[in-house]
């Protein structure tokens, strides 16, 4: 009887990451969760964008180099999945340039609000990436991870990944990435079957246009595409970023996925305020039955 509580609260926990596992065979995907609020608020989209570079080492290190920042640092909270149990998430990120060289740091723990028996699953990830400007319009950058998911009391899992990304600025304005985005060990569960992480093939892209010369008045336009390889499906996040003398940001994005893929189709909706190196950001996702209503708030400074 003991061992068949136990199945059920695994099969319930990995429901609630939306790992769905019984359909994809994929396991840890909450490492695909979006922990930047400004991209969250971008419905994931900005691989390829400079805009944001602390929390390059969840996602694209090769961008560090190329930002106009010397430093980015962040520390952020998110409200995720209500419609599931809801879980409470922290997180802390940073990014350095030194010359042509970019190094990243950042890490998350989440725990659930669901207590099942006396005990609340949680997650850890905790990561750094390296990046370098190889050419004055080319970069490549890597970031490595460890991730923990624990269960149940005397339960856990865990397991390791990789990201490798390459980053294009052919033009002014425009850039581009691509790469494989969580290369990751395979996971055992309590019966030694073996299950793989969420990898995917990334293409990004991105463009920066001012509205005019002198203008105060720019916008951003993304576009993220990630092919799931071991269960076959695809996501697309579309992003629009509008901001104004870069001091205030508005940002809208919406992603559509496969039906099964790791992070569901959604609508995202942000804010951004920034002044003396000092920024404010929130997310709020909706149109999802999966992960509407959940919401991400974020403080950085960067110099």
């Amino acid at each position: 009887m003991k061992n068949v509580r136990k199945i059920i609260l695994v099969a319930a926990f990995a429901l609630f990451s939306l790992s769905l596992t019984a359909q994809q065979q994929e396991v840890l995907t909450f490492t695909r969760i979006e922990r930047n609020p400004r991209a969250a608020g971008l419905a994931g989209a900005g691989a390829a964008s400079v805009g944001s570079t602390a929390y390059a080492s969840f996602v694209n290190s090769a961008i560090i180099p190329f930002s106009n920042n010397t430093a980015d640092f962040a520390a952020g909270y998110q409200y995720w999945a209500p419609s599931l149990g809801a879980a409470n998430a922290i997180n802390l990120a940073g990014a350095y340039k030194i010359g042509n060289i970019g190094l990243s740091l950042g890490g998350v723990y989440q725990m659930e609000q669901k207590d099942l028996e006396g005990f609340r699953p949680a997650e850890i990830q905790i990561g750094a990436g390296f990046g370098a400007r190889i050419l004055p319009w080319l970069g490549l950058g890597v970031n490595a991870r460890y991730v923990q998911e624990n269960l149940f009391q005397g339960y856990s899992q865990n397991g390791f990944g990789l990201d490798a990304m390459a980053f294009f600025a052919p033009v002014w304005g425009l850039t581009l990435t691509a790469g494989v985005a969580n290369i990751g060990t395979k996971v055992k569960d309590s019966a030694g079957n073996a299950y793989p992480q969420p990898t995917s093939v990334v293409a990004a892209a991105a463009y920066y246009l001012v509205l005019g010369v002198g203008s105060r008045h720019a916008i951003e336009f993304m576009l993220d595409e990630n092919y799931f390889l071991n269960s076959r499906t695809n996501a697309i996040s579309v992003g629009l970023e509008y901001s104004y003398d870069r001091i205030a940001f508005a940002r809208v994005g919406y992603r559509i996925a496969s039906e099964n893929a790791a992070y569901p189709s959604h609508l995202s909706l942000g804010l951004g305020v920034q002044y003396a190196g000092f920024r404010l950001d929130v997310s709020y996702l909706t149109l999802s039955e999966i992960i509407g209503n959940s919401v991400a708030v974020g403080l950085g400074y960067r110099f």
